[in-house]
């Protein structure tokens, strides 16, 4: 199916390049208003941020700006997925149930106080707060007991049982002491100075869709400050960087014909370890029977989606693990596309006379790739006769959606599987959202299994990395044998850099710390 098919939902491929290339021929496009500063490295980004907070993630943009400002004890190598030390000099398991960090001398937030083992443990005991009230509670509570300064540089960890998941939770952003009692920041204009963290990038300004920050340490070979704008529409995107009013700009698969090969602009791009899915609703009365389930996966032609809407630039999946990942079961149950089977096991469990009369609805975010991989898929699903009504709206419409359970079948996208542990966070029944605890976990699809359940419980308790990799391999194999959520496919992370940038790379999990290395030729 090619993109013309989808001209109701957004402009073809076709159309997009000839406006681009006349956009370009004309300069219909000069520098002056929103024209970059020769100071400042500006990167386009295709939402809005919410919250800089890091005890308050929500979305993704958020939390990758958050780790710009704020340091963390552990953060993660993008190559190996191995957490690493970062504020932290060393981290040590002094026997099953006490970890003990010890912090850099030279560790120091923004307002050039030191970074204190008391600061870390005042983080941690606010996360474990139900006062508080963070959303990051629910996992930390799981794991830590508790924590205390031991000296100046010294902290350490009570964990609850034996685990094999501190170290994600040692990934969590410090903040100060004075900080961690108090409840959310709020992340708009003139609340700026509030935000004091540790990380290589202070807080300048919240304006709305233009957030600014600057070097917590100057180099006079790189550019003092990072401006992230809003750009919603990737044409207008588009247009940006080639009439050189923007740097940088993760680009979507519609915009890598404008870029790939185009004279002095750089293309950098990582294998991904974000994984998009199709969630089904598991407590649907039809979506209920693992035989729908497994006709929808047969249903939709991944192949085809990877080549026309990614241009190769993805890797098809067989679960939320990407292949490369240390965790990853490659021996489990595969779908592939095959509609004729896809019918006749919908027959079987779905008479077609039925499937005539039933419409599932099918949620979406706006943005307009999203919403025409989509439009392709729901084409797929009614070729094997399921009557699909396809909703887009704005992402925080759609989650909130999501974990009321207003929706039947949606297309979402788990941004960072670098733990394992996401699959725990993604399909145990204690992470189901209810209405007492609608934030219990990301299990909005509603699936319950308790060889699952006993798999990723017995993952997040192994400290050995072979036995987490044999119980999260079983795990593996009973979502592929249920496929309570359809994998699609890990999308590459492709960062497109104007003439001006020098050095861009790519993270795989699409973190921003790469862009604090670059410089201007």
């Amino acid at each position: 199916m090619t993109d013309d098919e989808h001209s109701s939902q957004g402009p073809s491929r076709r159309t997009l390049l000839r406006a681009l290339s006349l956009w370009s021929a004309s300069g219909a496009i000069a520098c002056g208003d929103g024209a970059r500063e020769r100071d400042a490295l500006t990167m386009l980004v295709q939402s809005e941020p919410a919250h800089l907070d890091p005890r308050f993630p929500t979305d993704a943009l958020s939390a990758t700006l958050s780790r710009l400002v704020y340091g963390s004890l552990l953060d993660v190598d993008p190559d190996t997925l191995a957490y690493r030390p970062s504020l932290a000099s060393a981290v040590r398991q002094v026997d099953d149930t006490h970890i003990r960090a010890t912090l850099r001398d030279d560790a120091r937030f923004h307002d050039g106080t030191p970074v204190l083992a008391s600061d870390v443990a005042a983080t941690f005991l606010g996360l474990l707060d139900p006062r508080v009230g963070s959303s990051s509670r629910s996992i930390v509570t799981q794991t830590i007991a508790d924590a205390r300064a031991l000296s100046a540089r010294e902290v350490e960890f009570v964990l609850r049982e034996p685990t094999g998941i501190a170290s994600l939770i040692l990934a969590q952003p410090i903040v100060r002491a004075v900080d961690a009692r108090r409840g959310e920041l709020a992340s708009e204009p003139g609340n700026e100075r509030a935000f004091v963290g540790s990380g290589p990038l202070r807080v300048t300004s919240l304006a709305r869709n233009a957030w600014t920050f600057e070097r917590a340490q100057r180099d006079a070979t790189k550019p003092d400050r990072l401006r992230f704008l809003t750009v919603k529409d990737a044409n207008t995107m588009a247009l940006r960087l080639l009439h050189d009013r923007a740097d940088v700009a993760e680009v979507k698969p519609e915009l890598f014909p404008v870029f790939m090969g185009r004279e002095r602009f750089t293309v950098a791009h990582a294998r991904g370890v974000a994984c998009a899915y199709l969630p089904l609703r598991n407590d649907h009365r039809r979506l209920a029977q693992r035989e729908v389930r497994r006709a929808i996966a047969h249903a939709i032609d991944r192949p085809s989606l990877v080549r026309g809407k990614f241009a190769g630039l993805a890797t098809e999946s067989t679960g939320i693990l990407p292949p490369w990942h240390w965790a990853y079961e490659g021996d489990v149950a595969r779908y592939a596309y095959d509609p004729q089977r896809a019918r006749a096991m919908l027959d079987a469990a779905w008479p077609a006379s039925e499937r005539a009369n039933e419409t599932l609805v099918f949620r979406c975010s706006n943005q307009r790739f999203v919403l025409t991989t989509a439009a392709a898929i729901t084409e797929m699903l009614r070729a094997v006769g399921i009557r699909v009504d396809l909703r887009p709206s704005e992402l925080a419409v759609l989650l909130a959606d999501l974990r009321a359970g207003r929706y039947d079948l949606a297309m979402l996208q788990a941004p960072d599987v670098s733990e394992p542990h996401i699959l725990w966070t993604l399909f145990a029944s204690d992470a189901r959202p209810t209405a007492a605890n609608p934030r219990a976990g990301l299990n909005r699809w509603r699936f319950s299994h308790a060889a699952l359940d006993a798999a990723v419980e017995q993952g997040k308790r192994a400290s050995d990395r072979e036995l987490r990799r044999a119980h999260y391999g079983r795990a593996q194999r009973i979502l592929a044998e249920e496929i309570p959520v359809v994998p699609l496919w890990h999308p590459e992370v492709v960062f497109v850099g104007a003439p001006r940038v020098d050095g861009l790379r790519s993270r795989g999990d699409g973190r921003f710390e790469p862009l604090v290395d670059v410089r201007f030729r």
